[in-house]
Protein backbone atom coordinates (compact mmCIF):
# COMPACT_ATOMS: atom_id res chain seq x y z
CA UNK A 1 0.00 0.00 0.00
CA UNK A 2 0.95 3.67 0.26
CA UNK A 3 3.35 5.24 2.68
CA UNK A 4 2.87 7.80 5.45
CA UNK A 5 5.34 10.67 5.76
CA UNK A 6 6.13 12.46 9.00
CA UNK A 7 5.91 16.27 8.89
CA UNK A 8 7.36 18.84 11.28
CA UNK A 9 4.05 19.14 13.12
CA UNK A 10 3.83 15.45 13.99
CA UNK A 11 5.68 13.35 16.56
CA UNK A 12 6.20 9.66 16.24
CA UNK A 13 3.71 7.55 18.16
CA UNK A 14 2.47 4.08 17.37
CA UNK A 15 -1.13 3.77 16.25
CA UNK A 16 -2.72 0.34 16.50
CA UNK A 17 -6.01 -0.80 15.09
CA UNK A 18 -8.25 -3.58 16.27
CA UNK A 19 -11.82 -4.18 15.13
CA UNK A 20 -11.68 -1.00 13.05
CA UNK A 21 -10.75 1.29 15.96
CA UNK A 22 -7.46 3.21 15.84
CA UNK A 23 -5.80 3.83 19.20
CA UNK A 24 -2.79 6.13 19.61
CA UNK A 25 -0.19 4.71 21.94
CA UNK A 26 2.80 6.50 23.46
CA UNK A 27 5.49 5.13 25.72
CA UNK A 28 4.38 7.52 28.45
CA UNK A 29 0.72 6.53 28.54
CA UNK A 30 0.63 2.81 27.77
CA UNK A 31 2.73 -0.23 27.07
CA UNK A 32 1.41 -2.53 24.40
CA UNK A 33 2.46 -6.13 24.14
CA UNK A 34 2.33 -7.73 20.69
CA UNK A 35 -1.11 -9.19 20.12
CA UNK A 36 -2.20 -11.70 17.48
CA UNK A 37 -4.27 -10.07 14.77
CA UNK A 38 -3.18 -6.52 15.64
CA UNK A 39 -1.04 -4.74 13.10
CA UNK A 40 0.78 -1.43 13.50
CA UNK A 41 -0.56 0.81 10.74
CA UNK A 42 0.91 4.28 11.26
CA UNK A 43 3.17 6.55 13.28
CA UNK A 44 1.41 9.86 13.85
CA UNK A 45 0.44 12.10 16.75
CA UNK A 46 0.10 15.85 17.22
CA UNK A 47 2.89 17.82 18.94
CA UNK A 48 0.37 18.79 21.62
CA UNK A 49 -0.85 15.62 23.43
CA UNK A 50 -3.81 17.60 24.80
CA UNK A 51 -5.31 17.40 21.31
CA UNK A 52 -5.86 13.68 21.92
CA UNK A 53 -7.82 14.31 25.13
CA UNK A 54 -11.57 13.88 25.30
CA UNK A 55 -13.54 17.12 24.95
CA UNK A 56 -14.46 18.97 28.12
CA UNK A 57 -17.87 19.62 29.55
CA UNK A 58 -20.32 21.34 27.19
CA UNK A 59 -21.08 25.00 27.75
CA UNK A 60 -23.58 25.66 30.49
CA UNK A 61 -26.44 27.95 29.46
CA UNK A 62 -28.26 29.54 32.38
CA UNK A 63 -31.19 30.93 30.42
CA UNK A 64 -33.20 30.39 27.26
CA UNK A 65 -34.27 27.07 25.77
CA UNK A 66 -30.86 25.42 26.28
CA UNK A 67 -30.91 26.39 29.96
CA UNK A 68 -34.32 24.76 30.39
CA UNK A 69 -33.08 21.61 28.65
CA UNK A 70 -30.05 21.51 30.96
CA UNK A 71 -32.35 21.76 34.00
CA UNK A 72 -34.52 18.92 32.64
CA UNK A 73 -31.45 16.77 32.01
CA UNK A 74 -30.30 17.29 35.59
CA UNK A 75 -33.79 16.62 37.01
CA UNK A 76 -34.46 13.40 35.11
CA UNK A 77 -30.88 12.13 35.44
CA UNK A 78 -31.33 12.28 39.20
CA UNK A 79 -34.84 10.80 39.07
CA UNK A 80 -33.75 7.78 37.01
CA UNK A 81 -30.30 7.57 38.66
CA UNK A 82 -28.44 7.95 35.37
CA UNK A 83 -25.20 9.97 35.19
CA UNK A 84 -26.00 13.50 34.03
CA UNK A 85 -22.99 13.51 31.68
CA UNK A 86 -24.28 10.38 29.95
CA UNK A 87 -27.71 11.91 29.39
CA UNK A 88 -26.17 15.18 28.19
CA UNK A 89 -23.97 13.31 25.68
CA UNK A 90 -26.91 11.23 24.40
CA UNK A 91 -29.04 14.38 23.98
CA UNK A 92 -26.24 16.11 22.12
CA UNK A 93 -25.59 13.10 19.88
CA UNK A 94 -29.22 12.22 19.13
CA UNK A 95 -30.84 15.64 18.71
CA UNK A 96 -28.20 18.35 19.22
CA UNK A 97 -30.45 19.67 22.02
CA UNK A 98 -33.45 20.07 19.68
CA UNK A 99 -36.59 19.01 21.62
CA UNK A 100 -38.61 18.91 18.36
CA UNK A 101 -36.26 16.42 16.68
CA UNK A 102 -38.01 13.56 14.86
CA UNK A 103 -36.40 10.79 12.82
CA UNK A 104 -38.15 7.63 11.60
CA UNK A 105 -40.39 7.13 14.63
CA UNK A 106 -37.89 8.44 17.17
CA UNK A 107 -38.87 11.59 19.05
CA UNK A 108 -37.36 14.37 21.10
CA UNK A 109 -34.07 15.09 22.77
CA UNK A 110 -33.00 11.47 23.20
CA UNK A 111 -34.79 10.11 20.10
CA UNK A 112 -36.90 7.63 22.07
CA UNK A 113 -39.60 5.60 20.34
CA UNK A 114 -43.21 6.27 21.33
CA UNK A 115 -43.63 2.66 22.53
CA UNK A 116 -40.60 3.00 24.82
CA UNK A 117 -41.95 6.21 26.37
CA UNK A 118 -45.37 4.59 26.80
CA UNK A 119 -43.75 1.60 28.50
CA UNK A 120 -42.14 4.02 30.97
CA UNK A 121 -45.52 5.56 31.80
CA UNK A 122 -45.45 8.62 29.53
Amino acid sequence: PGSIKQTGSLKQAAVYTTAGVAMPVTGQSAKVAPMPGVQQVAYVAPDNPALLAAPGQPEQHASGPRGEIERLIEKYSALYEVPVELVRHVVNRESTFNPKAYNHGHWGLMQIKHATARGMGY
